[in-house]
């Protein structure tokens, strides 16, 4: 019989050189374009990246907005790279306190990573109270629902990025849709604000689909966030 994964080595192993920003994680640039509208107006001072691999995403913020970049994650092999880059970088485990104070960050950013959580509560609480007052978070996280999901299950097929069999901490174990993710939120009292996806159906990771083709469906997204592959939700303290 095969000996249980160590969740924490798991993922320590498999997300050690994981690049936060790169052409195939397309909801990235629909998260900066995001920020650089919110910016404007609401001149975020001091962020932090939840889950910030390599540091690469905080890097641009950083070079292209000024921010004080902070980040967390759970590969020490990442933690390095981010400092490296220029990120407040720490290694930590989500299932614990987060180790900063309360109301410390302008704008926090968590992209596909509630979920690989099983008290998802009790991340986003911790969110939210190093969250300033007025100050905004991004969560990104696969669609259960979307539009490729739903034609995969009429054909009988297992859908995209859902809750995985085998052992281990690192796969998905919690699966949402919009209205979930929005109502969860809600009783956490943030208030959201903009709800979105980074693409409607096309096959965004395809390197044969032109680029028009791509901004094409970027844009859908804001029109049919229910049915795009990932869930883009915005929510204010």
């Amino acid at each position: 019989m095969n000996k249980s994964i160590n969740a924490k080595n798991d993922q320590n192993t498999r997300y050690a050189y994981y690049k936060a920003y790169a052409e195939n994680k397309f909801y990235i640039f629909k998260v900066y374009d995001i920020i650089k509208k919110l910016n404007r107006k609401s001149k975020f001072k001091k962020t932090l990246d939840v889950g910030c691999a390599d540091g690469s995403f905080s890097k641009k913020l950083k070079e292209d907005f000024g921010f004080d970049t902070y980040g967390i994650d759970i590969s020490e092999k990442s933690v390095n790279l981010a400092n490296k880059n220029g990120v407040k970088a720490k290694k930590h485990n989500l299932e614990n306190l987060l180790p900063y104070p309360d109301n410390h960050f302008d704008l926090i950013i968590s992209c596909e990573i509630i979920e690989h959580l099983y008290d998802t509560d009790f991340f986003i609480e911790e969110l939210k109270r190093v969250l300033k007052k007025g100050g905004f978070m991004i969560l990104t996280t696969p669609n259960l629902v979307s539009f490729v999901n739903r034609a995969k299950i009429l054909m009988g097929l297992y859908p995209s990025f859902v809750p995985e069999y085998h052992v281990g901490g690192a796969g998905h174990i919690r699966a949402y849709t919009l209205p979930v993710l929005k109502k969860q939120l809600t009783d956490h009292k943030m208030k959201v604000v903009i709800k979105s996806s980074p693409n409607f159906f096309f096959p965004m990771q395809s390197k044969k689909l032109s680029f028009l083709l791509k901004n094409i469906a970027i844009k859908l997204g804001d029109y049919f966030p229910s049915i795009g592959s990932h869930i883009i939700v915005v929510a204010k303290k």
